[in-house]
């Protein structure tokens, strides 16, 4: 099969020792923002933003959040990008009472010190103003996207919904 041809095993192998290669000199923070910058450079091309993933099934979050290795990015916002280039790909929005999440947020490791570089001030108050706001477009957004596209988004509160409404989703393509 094509999967198994020599050209497909020689260009996964040069991705992957470009990766080690990357690794091993800029270290892994470095190695991670690195991809960012490949994606969102992919991204002003519009070409796949996962072309150095083809045998990755997922990827969640997909955030750089290092302000000391910009681009500081919230990839998961760019989902109708990601779509346009795996229109199959299933989406899954993770979600919970908004209140839970912000509190979560604001216990992430230096999260508030990050978006104060982010977003340009020293005001907690407004980072969490910002958050919450976004948490709203990002929803919204989200689920006005899919509307039309049966099949492709599950909204999964991480608090009340089961595991087995992820594996029906899923179904389709997995066994779970």
């Amino acid at each position: 099969s094509d999967a198994d041809s020599w050209d497909t095993q020689h260009a996964r192998f040069l991705r992957e020792a470009r990766e080690m290669a990357r690794l091993i000199h800029e270290g892994e923070d470095a190695a991670i923002a690195s991809q960012f910058r490949d994606a969102v450079a992919r991204m002003a091309k519009d070409e796949p933003p996962f072309a150095d993933y083809p045998n990755a099934i997922g990827f969640t979050d997909v955030e750089n959040m290092r302000v000391w290795q910009p681009p500081m990015t919230e990839f998961y916002r760019e989902f109708a990008y990601i779509y346009q280039h795996y229109p199959d790909a299933y989406f899954i929005l993770n979600t919970r009472d908004k209140a839970a999440w912000l509190k979560s947020r604001l216990n992430h490791k230096n999260y508030v010190w990050k978006y104060r570089w982010f977003l340009k001030t020293w005001s907690r108050e407004a980072i969490v103003a910002q958050w919450s706001t976004d948490w709203d477009a990002h929803h919204a957004a989200v689920e006005a996207f899919f509307a039309d596209k049966p099949g492709r988004l599950c909204v999964y509160n991480i608090e009340t919904d089961k595991p087995s409404k992820l594996a029906a989703f899923l179904a389709p393509s997995y066994a779970i």
